[in-house]
């Protein structure tokens, strides 16, 4: 007994130790962070980046060019970085000087921690690029400064050596292109040596406001209230330039050829340490928004899965070429690009500056967005054209990686050359380089190949069959090899034709309900359609119901209390014999008569008729002993047959004419039934339009709420009317149809010439429009 009692207290013992062992380290598991653990950043960021490589592209069909930059980058200990590519009309690095005004001061911070703030700043944000960038110069100094630098001028009020004299100092800075950033009060008064402070005059406030640098009383529109805008810690402004603009809460107003820009108050009123404003001022400067920008994008970098790389970044004119002219913009502006690299506590920025230069010996011109394996014109022009010049297009990803090569043959026209490509690329930007022999280049041009849309056209899980319609930019993929799966499995391949891919599951395959993901891989990139198979359920509405067992009853009623059996009766009616026919012979003249007494009573000239209109025009116009004839449509067939195989009548698309019309309006039938279809549109949609014969420029001119388009007749037996293009009027060619318009776009294309050439342009373009007679819906003015 004793023993067991010892055993007992063994075993509780053993159990509350284990207990608190595994207490203790339960708690220890809950300290721990939950999920994952990641690995953060250590050390500061460190990030380095050059431009290899940077052109000027022709993109949006050569109408609009871009600056391309490629960026090779490397970094250490960030996770993200924005990538912002500018484009400016002045060089955005400029040399920064800050101006010694200890001796012109008011309510200043002291200029030797500014200085060295302010230099730490600007280099933080990759502003200066050498040791020279950033200078402390004195007031007798300031006379040397080159144009387009940015003179810092803290000093509370404005020295008056800047706003004494004939020509203020201030003034001649502006004027010869620098920005001056200015800290203080407005011009009304300035500060002289030892803190002594003068009335400005009114001759000089009239210079001033001669040269565009008037001031007024800073207030805020009704409800808004002042804030740190731009992340710019500046407060209390005082004054605003009325013929300027306004910067978080900055002004600034363009004056001659530069800028001036100013926090309109004391510096220790509006600061709360001197590294608040060098960092506010390293700020501004970064942000350089008073020059002009021409064009921006941006991008992003996951710097945690890929640290270092190549990245090409490009940004378009957003100014038309036309305003500023080409050589102007594109040899005079500049490409910033800013790498802002980033984790949770720490920022680095570096920034590259290039010069553009555009000298094109020739030129590449395309549609800005194209359509995989879309056959789109490649426009392509070599100035200086050698007779031997043996040309080719190169083609590269957006990071200038090589992807393939277009041959083109030898260039001898001073007028270029049309190349018609189709892309078969996983979608993206790219970019075509024209090159000769001996690499030597030519022109670029950028362009975006569009990315794929698949849409289901049959889901149907209970069969396993489902089909799809594959394109890009609003065209059919073809020749494109694919597979496709359903949720990993029943994987099947092969080639898209016209955009259709067709997809069957093994027979007898069941699918769960649920979500199904079908996954296509095209051109080596991956696509997903999701979709969700659901039980058909049915829904029976209540009322439906209550009708159902409200039959019910009644048939169990009548079966129930059904009355006794009765005799039946039944009336037999006989046949009534038929109704009498006769037989009327009528000669070939008077049913091709019939033709002229329709187009007579419609008011029509030459108009074909179909064989139910001629059926109705023989019952009203033909009449024997004074009754109207009455046939049925195997009768009026019949006739037409007969009159076709004499050779009195002839037919197009079920649609028939007299011979002697064809002879008579100097059309042929298919023409002429074109036109009738073209009629019966317009009368039946309310347009206006031209009877035959009866317009000058075009076959039919048709006329809806003040807009024309003029209509063309294509007919495989005669020749068309001289095609005559418009910018303000649409045109559009009418064919019988699709077959016929087929032919005459395979004939176009196997064509060469001038004419032709513009044609094929002109409908790529969508200058001319193709249709046949049973698409005129497609007929939008």
């Amino acid at each position: 007994m004793r023993l067991a009692f010892k055993i007992a207290i063994a075993l509780v013992v053993l159990l509350a130790a284990v207990g608190g062992v595994l207490f203790y380290v339960r708690g220890s598991l809950s300290a721990l962070p939950s999920g994952p653990i990641q690995s953060q950043p250590k050390g500061p960021i460190a990030l380095s980046a050059s431009a290899p490589q940077t052109s000027v592209l022709s993109s949006a069909g050569g109408s609009n060019p871009a600056a391309y930059t490629l960026v090779s980058y490397a970094s250490s200990n960030a996770t993200n970085a924005t990538v912002t590519t500018s484009l400016y009309l002045k060089n955005p690095i400029e040399r920064i000087y800050l101006l010694n005004v200890s001796a012109y001061c008011i309510s200043c911070f002291r200029e030797n921690l500014l200085s060295s703030a302010l230099e730490s700043d600007l280099l933080e944000y990759d502003q200066l690029r050498n040791n020279t960038s950033f200078n402390f110069i004195n007031f007798t100094d300031i006379a040397s400064v080159p144009s387009n630098s940015i003179v810092i001028v803290p000093s509370g009020l404005m020295p008056a050596f800047m706003l004494n004299g004939t020509q203020p100092e201030l003034l001649s800075l502006l004027q010869n292109g620098d920005t001056v950033i200015y800290a203080g009060l407005n011009f009304n008064k300035s500060i002289g040596p030892n803190g002594l402070i003068f009335v400005t005059s009114q001759q000089t406030l009239s210079a001033l406001a001669f040269s565009n640098i008037a001031t007024s009383q800073f207030s805020l529109p009704v409800g808004q209230q002042l804030g740190a805008a731009a992340n710019i810690s500046f407060s209390s402004p005082t004054f605003v330039f009325s013929g300027g603009y306004r910067y978080a809460n900055t002004t600034y107003v363009n004056s001659g050829y530069g800028t001036l820009l100013a926090f309109s108050n004391y510096p220790t009123s509006s600061w709360t340490s001197v590294y608040s404003m060098a960092r506010d001022i390293a700020k501004v400067v970064n942000a350089s928004f008073w020059l002009q920008q021409v064009g921006q994008s941006s991008s992003t970098l996951d710097l945690a899965a890929k640290s270092s790389g190549n990245l090409g970044v490009f940004a378009s004119l957003s100014v038309p070429v036309n305003t500023l002219g080409r050589g102007s913009i594109l040899n005079g502006s500049y490409t910033a690009v800013t790498i802002a690299a980033r984790n949770s506590q720490q920022f680095a920025v570096q920034r590259l500056v290039s010069e553009n230069f555009y000298k094109p010996l020739g030129s590449i011109s395309l549609p800005a967005n194209v359509g995989i394996t879309q056959n789109i014109p490649i426009l392509l022009q070599v100035l200086n054209v050698s007779p031997s010049l043996l040309i080719h297009i190169d083609i590269y990803d957006q990071n200038s990686s090589y992807v393939g090569s277009i041959p083109i043959g030898f260039s001898n026209s001073p007028l270029g050359l049309v190349k018609y490509h189709a892309f078969t690329m996983p979608s993206g930007y790219y970019i075509l380089k024209l090159k000769d022999f001996n690499n030597n280049y030519y022109g670029g041009a950028l362009f975006h190949l569009a990315n794929l849309s698949i849409v289901p056209v049959t889901v149907d899980f209970s069969n396993g069959t489902f089909a799809f319609s594959i394109s890009s930019n609003g065209a059919a993929v073809s020749n494109a090899t694919y597979t496709v799966s359903l949720n990993n499995l029943y994987e099947s391949g092969g080639s898209i034709a016209n955009g259709a891919v067709t997809y069957l599951l093994p027979k007898g395959t069941l699918v769960g309900y649920g979500t199904e993901n079908f996954r296509f891989s095209i051109l080596n990139v991956n696509y997903t359609y999701s979709t969700v198979y659901q039980p058909s359920v049915v829904n029976i509405p209540p009322i439906y119901i209550e009708f159902g067992i409200a039959a019910i009853i009644v048939i169990m009623l009548n079966l129930i209390l059904k009355p006794p059996n009765r005799d039946e009766y039944y009336i037999d009616v006989p046949e009534f014999p038929p109704s009498k026919r006769d037989k009327v012979r009528v000669d070939p003249g008077t049913i091709l008569g019939v033709f002229d007494k329709v187009n007579y009573y419609h008011h029509w000239k030459y108009m074909p008729l179909t064989a139910d209109e001629l059926k109705l025009g023989i019952g009203n116009n033909i009449r024997v002993n004074n009754m109207p004839i009455s046939i049925t449509m195997q009768n009026a067939e019949s006739a037409i047959a007969s009159l076709v195989h004499s050779g009195t009548l002839t037919g197009s698309n079920s649609y028939y004419a007299p011979k002697t019309w064809i002879d008579a309006s100097s059309h042929s039938i298919e023409y002429l039934t074109i036109f009738r279809k073209l009629r019966d549109y317009c009368v039946s949609h309310a347009i206006l339009f031209t009877d035959l014969d009866s317009a000058d420029s075009a076959d039919m001119i048709i006329t809806k709420e003040g807009k024309q388009m003029n209509i063309f007749v294509y007919s495989s037996s005669a020749r068309m009317r001289e095609l005559t293009l418009s910018r303000d009027t649409k045109t559009a060619i009418v064919f019988i149809d699709e077959e016929a318009m087929r032919e005459f776009m395979n004939k176009l294309y196997d064509s060469l010439g001038k004419e032709a050439e513009v044609l094929k342009l002109s409908i790529e373009y969508n200058y001319v429009k193709l249709l046949d007679t049973e698409h005129l819906d497609q007929l939008a003015l």
